[in-house]
């Protein structure tokens, strides 16, 4: 199991491990395409694997670091709307807005305000 973050510039694997406190060695087991330890130079939008768990934790730490271009937003849940339902419209995984949000669980509940946070940074949970 892995989570992708997709990637606006390129980054290099160290600075990668930094930011979602994992390992080089697990970082180079999850993306055995990229052989010089690097996103492509010039790619947009890549996405590299992650161990589960670490996504949110990326997101917030490019928030503690980008705050000037930084977009907060806030979700009104509607009625049929589902976590599920919600992360897919914006992109991300479930289990980044639950984490992003303090959530116990996935269950929502009609007028509740949901945190969505845009950096360039899509999440998605595979």
């Amino acid at each position: 199991n892995y989570e992708e973050i997709e990637l606006s510039a390129p980054l290099k694997f160290d600075a990668l491990a930094e930011l979602t406190a994992a390992d080089l060695a697990t970082l180079r087991e999850l993306n055995p395409a990229l052989l010089r330890h690097r996103t492509p130079p010039g790619a947009r939008d890549y996405r590299v694997k992650v161990p589960v768990g670490t996504a949110a934790l990326y997101v917030a730490r490019m928030l503690e670091k980008n705050t000037d271009s930084m977009r907060e937003v806030f979700h009104q849940v509607r009625k049929g709307e589902t976590l599920a339902s919600i992360a897919r419209k914006y992109g991300f995984a479930p289990r980044s807005l639950v984490d992003l949000n303090g959530l116990s669980s996935a269950h929502l509940s009609v007028g509740q305000k949901l945190k969505i946070v845009f950096d360039g940074q899509r999440i998605a949970m595979r």
